[in-house]
């Protein structure tokens, strides 16, 4: 085991749940301080796991900007950074007034920052992880092919019951 670590740092992350996907998740802040790696939600402020770094295990990259790590036999799934990208209302109403492409700029930017926090989390937490406990079965994280395939497959079932039921109501 390594010794705590006295880095600080802290982003804005998703805890990603049954599937990683938004709807299924919850925003707030990944912060390792004091040797401890913790997330606490956005809107209530509920901390949803608080572990110390050097019991961490299996830290990997899931996705782009996904992390996949595992605490004794629990498994924490977190994307980093913004997962939006909100231009200025003025220039949103402008092209919607005027109908130019949309610039994207902007969200391209968001994309290389939020690699960046991505990169530097597993800076920070790969060189003090340790072996995976005997007994525990560490799953790799999903590759990015299986990620997109459930967000098209989850997509295209609710688009089919919406379809559903205004046929039958209609």
């Amino acid at each position: 085991m390594t010794e705590a670590t006295t880095e600080r740092f802290e982003s804005d992350a998703e805890f990603l749940r049954a599937l990683p996907i938004t709807t299924f998740s919850s925003s707030g802040k990944l912060q390792l301080a004091d040797g401890r790696l913790s997330f606490t939600t956005g809107l209530r402020h509920r901390v949803l796991f608080d572990v110390p770094v050097n019991e961490l295990h299996s830290v990997a990259r899931s996705a782009v900007t996904g992390l996949h790590l595992w605490h004794g036999s629990t498994r924490y799934r977190l994307s980093v950074g913004s997962p939006v990208y909100i231009p200025g209302v003025g220039a949103a109403a402008a092209e919607a007034v005027t109908g130019l492409p949309l610039d994207l700029r902007g969200r391209f930017e968001m994309d290389r920052a939020n690699r960046a926090t991505a990169d530097n989390w597993l800076s920070l937490l790969q060189p003090h992880q340790t072996t995976a406990p005997a007994g525990v079965r560490v799953r790799r994280p999903w590759p990015t092919w299986a990620i997109w395939v459930t967000v098209v497959g989850v997509t295209l079932a609710l688009v089919g019951v919406i379809t559903a039921i205004a046929l039958l109501a209609g």
